[in-house]
């Protein structure tokens, strides 16, 4: 039992640390959790935030030129907000609702085991 609460922890804890993505201010990325205005090593990834969907492509100018911006940039990439991500399924929608599943099934768990 206590194998099953802790891994459904650790698939809570993971799922809520990976929303906690690299994010941009003014063009300029932050650092996760430090604020600092550069990204880590390990970012791969720049999605641009749409209002309905997310647009990604594979960048390492999040860590190299304090950027998150595509290859070609165009006039029209500069109306959304850019987030630096270690991974393509940084900040996505798919991500948020498995994310928010794994919480409410570990607390939905801990209530019923609790009773």
């Amino acid at each position: 039992m206590q194998l099953v609460i802790s891994t459904l922890f650790i698939l809570c804890f993971t799922g809520v640390d990976s929303l906690r993505c690299f994010h941009s201010e003014n063009g300029i990325p932050v650092g996760k959790n430090n604020g600092t205005t550069q990204c880590a090593t390990d970012v791969a990834y720049c999605l641009k935030k749409v209002n309905r969907y997310d647009s990604s492509y594979s960048s390492q100018n999040c860590d190299t030129d304090l950027q998150c911006s595509p290859a070609t940039p165009t006039a029209e990439d500069e109306m959304f907000k850019y987030y630096c991500c270690n991974t393509d399924l940084c900040n996505s929608a798919s991500l948020k609702q498995f994310s928010i599943f794994m919480i409410i099934s570990f607390f939905t768990f801990l209530c019923c085991y609790s009773t």
